[in-house]
């Protein structure tokens, strides 16, 4: 009796490259679709007793005259946004940051938004006419040192009643989760000091 060498039938060439060629593109829709803003799932605000960061106090020039300081708002929301008129993330998040803005005027919320051109009013000004911004605009100055801790642009640091950090947002800041936060914080009891 001879030998039989059994041969289990080939699968064409191309059904192997087509296979795979397939998984690679399910994995690249895959990541592209979760790295797309509008398809990220956002956490919500740090709950009270996880806020263990207080915002430092500041006063600064506003762009309108006098002087912003953030403990004469406290027992107010703020959304302290960091912001240049050179960089594109910030002005794409303008529009958004003006309709919150507007959207919860009459409530105890603000927005506050630091300029950090170099040539501080000569950019922020025409800026801030041509969007209509209502919310103060600050000019940082040499001292402050906040500005230094701030590595990209645009971030924006949402604070509660108390002055607490309750959330951080590198990068554009989405309108929707912005106004969901604020409103988070908005509702909750203001605690006594």
């Amino acid at each position: 009796m001879g030998s039989q060498t059994i041969v289990a039938p080939r699968k064409p060439a191309g059904a192997d490259f087509l296979l795979k060629a397939a998984c690679i593109l399910a994995v690249a829709a895959g990541t592209i679709w979760a790295l797309l803003p509008s398809h990220r799932t956002a956490t919500g605000v740090r709950t009270p007793a996880a806020r263990d960061k207080k915002m430092p106090d500041f006063s600064l020039p506003s762009l309108g005259g006098g002087r912003w300081k953030l403990s004469d708002h406290r027992g107010q929301v703020i959304l302290v946004n960091f912001w240049a008129t050179w960089c594109p993330p910030c002005r794409e998040e303008t529009p958004g940051l003006i309709r919150v803005s507007r959207t919860l005027a009459g409530q105890p919320f603000q927005i506050a938004g630091i300029a950090m051109d170099d040539d501080g009013a000569t950019s922020a000004a025409p800026f801030a006419r041509r969007y209509g911004i209502p919310y103060p605009v600050l000019l940082p100055t040499a001292q402050f040192a906040l500005s230094e801790a701030i590595d990209s642009l645009p971030t924006s640091l949402l604070v509660d009643r108390q002055g607490r950090i309750a959330k951080v947002y590198v990068g554009e800041a989405d309108e929707a989760v912005v106004l969901r936060d604020a409103r988070i914080l908005l509702a909750e009891k203001p605690q006594s000091k």
